[in-house]
C-alpha cells in the first residue's frame, strides 16, 4: 500500500522492441521532473533490453495512473492504476476499495 510521503521506486525493464517510458499521470514532480516519464520531453525513452528506475516521493492522495508515454503504447494497453492513501483515517468509512479502469477500444494498432 502506497501512502503520502512514501517513496515510489519502480524499475521498468523494457522487453519491447521499441523505446518506452512510464509517466505517472497527475502526480506532482517537484524537484524530480526528470522522473516524469514523458519520453523526449523530460527523459529519453528506455532502449529495448535496458531498464530505468523511477524514484520519487509521492506528495498527494488519490487514484492516478501509470502509463507508457512513447510509441502509442498507452493506447495498446501499457497502463495501470496507482492508488495513494492518506496516512490518517479515511474521511469516510467504507467496506472495500474497488477500482474500475475503462479505456477506449482501438481496433487497429498504431503505426509510426
Amino acid at each position: 500500500m502506497l501512502t503520502v510521503g512514501d517513496t515510489l521506486v519502480l524499475t521498468v525493464h523494457n522487453s519491447l522492441n521499441l523505446t518506452t517510458s512510464i509517466h505517472a499521470h497527475g502526480l506532482f514532480q517537484r524537484g524530480t521532473n526528470y522522473m516524469d516519464g514523458a519520453a523526449m520531453v523530460t527523459q529519453c525513452g528506455i532502449p529495448p533490453g535496458d531498464q530505468f528506475t523511477y524514484e520519487y516521493v509521492v506528495e498527494q492522495t488519490g487514484t492516478f495512473w501509470l502509463h507508457a508515454h512513447d510509441h502509442h503504447q498507452n493506447a495498446e494497453g501499457l497502463r495501470t492504476a496507482l492508488v495513494v492513501y492518506d496516512r490518517g483515517q479515511p474521511p469516510v468509512r467504507y467496506n472495500e476499495d474497488m477500482l474500475l479502469s475503462l479505456e477506449d477500444s482501438y481496433m487497429e494498432t498504431f503505426t509510426e
